[in-house]
């Protein structure tokens, strides 16, 4: 039995040689003298310090700890370094490589200084507070020593969880050996794992590093924190062979005036300010249990704070969800009501015809009646102006989306046939403007369905590139209005600003978007089809526009309504046109965009006059 041992430590030790000699790496004095070099960064899955986030792209406190360094040494030294990333399978790799190495070879991931690590490897400064804690399953009773521990009556189930040769491992080994002897031990291959294990399994403890915990309570996962045996050494490292020349540099590094600032920021950056608070705050207080507690209680309330709102964001949604169900009911009693009053104006014509022989009579009655039904007609059409109002962007949301805005919104009768529209994510802002075909009360139906089918296309379909949203809204109007209605259709602009990459994503149904910075105007026109008619297919499909933007570009979106407005000096009755919004739109450019407003409203009734509106106007401003 001892000869097999000894053969598989050499076995081990000879493995650990090989991949510490064939894992690339250059010598500091190699690396001044080229220029150039290569260095190997040994890590494991630990979540904050390394892990694949949601992208799977590699991250971690010690990665961007890395990364730094190696910018670092490349700004001051003017040389440039490869990093390697070698993910080790066993901490037996981790230590013999790191061991036998000789040059550029470094472990960077929450490594523990020891003193017989200290003998066979060196350490850069301590950039975090070493603590490791006894954690749980929640079910678990609480123990306050380890007599409690090992006298429990449940503790022949009781299973320690831990990673071999780890200094978690050492601990546990020390208590079994000196204390409990019959203790069950599992091992496995990384601190993640050790996480999930205690958290799947009720007898189930084990060290682990208090960052790790801290953050596995943020995240809601059942872990409970053992009140004993705990551990703080001097911090964590990043650990190199005894032989490598690059000591100078890594106490530059870990010395110099930007790594407090730098450590504060990927700390924060991956555990967030509650974790990072509670790592520094615990390892510089005298009575580390009340400052543990204290601080797991407000990671706890926090956790509440963030079910409670996610719990409210629900609620909210069901919310909108019932607010359109009614609008929708309340479509339907408009035209009940419209019709009902016009059945009634019918009615009152033939009793009236029959009614000659008493004319005074009758039609003084007439009369009462009409006046009623012109009130209950107007109170009608009011509250459907409210409704339909109500369904477009508020001036506080649209502002909150686009701090410089303006809106210059006149429907030609009580109700409009033109809408814009808002949908806000984050670093994404969809924004649209939409004339549809005719005035008034069908117009306002037409807004009301083209407002509820962006609202399904984007929020419910997922469609946020515009020509796919357009496209589906372009076949919903199709399927939803009958063929007798071909001729109602819907003009639209809709912009998909990205603010991360910069750009905006355009398609048009027969109409433009205007962007002007700086004096000059650029006019992105749309497809020559409004949405409606069933024209867009795959064959004829609508055209996205791509358009970086810089900060400072101002973007309108109008309907046809200002062009077309009759006018004009010496009574020619000409229209506005296209030319002149767009002369005048660079000419106002310099100014705020509340005194654009201002302008073109004086322009537009100066060039009106004594004149009737011509038709809806519809024009949307904002500054990126």
């Amino acid at each position: 039995m001892k000869i097999t041992k000894a053969i598989f430590c050499i076995i081990i030790g000879f493995l650990g040689t090989v991949t510490a000699q064939t894992l690339p790496n250059d010598s500091w004095q190699k690396t001044q003298a080229n220029g150039k070099g290569t260095i190997t960064v040994l890590w494991h899955d630990a979540k904050p310090f390394h892990y694949y986030d949601e992208a799977g792209k590699h991250t971690g406190i010690d990665h961007d700890l890395m990364v730094a360094m190696t910018r670092f040494v490349e700004a001051k030294y003017k040389v440039k370094l490869d990093i390697q990333w070698h993910k080790a399978q066993t901490y037996a790799e981790f230590y013999n490589s790191i061991k036998d190495g000789t040059g550029g070879i470094f472990g960077a991931a929450a490594f523990s200084i020891t003193p017989e690590r200290k003998k066979v490897m060196r350490f850069s400064p301590t950039y975090m507070p070493d603590i490791e804690i006894i954690v749980s399953h929640p079910e678990l009773p609480t123990f306050n020593s380890i007599g409690e521990l090992i006298n429990s009556p449940d503790f022949t189930k009781y299973t320690a969880v831990s990673v071999k040769n780890t200094t978690f491992d050492k601990s546990l080994v020390a208590l079994k050996n000196k204390l409990a002897p019959n203790l069950s031990v599992k091992y496995v291959t990384n601190t993640h794992e050790i996480v999930q294990t205690i958290n799947q399994n009720p007898y189930h403890f084990g060290y682990i590093h208090l960052p790790i915990y801290a953050l596995a309570l943020k995240n809601g996962l059942r872990l409970k924190r053992q009140k004993l045996l705990q551990i703080q050494r001097e911090g964590y490292a990043v650990m190199y062979p005894l032989k490598s020349d690059w000591g100078k540099v890594i106490e530059e590094f870990f010395n110099s005036t930007e790594f407090k600032p730098l450590i504060n920021k990927v700390t924060k950056q991956h555990v967030g300010t509650q974790v990072k608070d509670l790592i520094w705050d615990v390892s510089a207080k005298n009575n580390k249990e009340l400052a543990l507690l204290t601080k797991e209680n407000e990671l706890q309330s926090l956790r509440l704070k963030k079910n409670q709102l996610e719990i409210e964001q629900s609620k909210l949604r069901l919310e909108r969800q019932a607010f359109y169900q009614v609008m929708l009911i309340v479509g339907v009693v408009i035209i009940l009501i419209l019709g009902v009053v016009l059945y009634s104006r019918y009615q009152i014509k033939q009793r009236s015809n029959q009614a000659l022989r008493d004319k005074n009579t009758e039609i003084k009655k007439q009369r009462d009646e009409i006046e009623l039904m012109h009130t209950e007609l107007k109170d009608s059409i009011s509250y459907a102006q409210q409704i339909q109002q109500a369904m477009m962007p508020h001036q506080t949301r649209l502002t909150q989306a686009f701090p410089e805005n303006f809106v210059i919104y006149r429907p030609k009768e009580m109700l409009s046939g033109n809408f814009y529209w808002l949908n806000d994510r984050q670093n994404l802002k969809l924004l649209a403007v939409a004339d549809c075909a005719g005035r008034g009360v069908p117009g306002a139906f037409l807004t009301m369905m083209g407002t509820l089918m962006l609202n399904h296309v984007v929020r419910e379909s997922k469609r946020t590139t515009p020509e796919d949203a357009l496209t589906l809204m372009d076949k919903l109007v199709q399927r939803t209005l009958t063929s007798d209605a071909a001729n109602l259709a819907i003009d639209i602009s809709l912009c998909c600003i990205d603010y991360h990459k910069k750009i905006i994503k355009f398609t048009g149904a027969h109409s433009s978007l205007f962007i002007v910075n700086n004096g000059r105007l650029k006019q992105i026109q749309g497809d020559k089809h409004p949405v409606g008619k069933g024209l867009y297919n795959a064959k004829n499909p609508l055209t996205m526009n791509l358009i970086e933007f810089e900060k400072g570009d101002v973007l309108y979106l109008l309907t046809n309504g200002f062009q077309n407005q009759l006018g004009g000096n010496n009574g020619h009755n000409k229209k506005f046109m296209l030319l002149r919004i767009k002369d005048l739109l660079v000419e106002i450019n310099s100014q705020p965009l509340e005194e654009q407003k201002q302008r073109l409203e004086n322009e537009l009734e100066k060039w009106r006059g004594q004149n009737e509106q011509t038709d809806d106007i519809l024009m949307l401003g904002v500054q990126l």
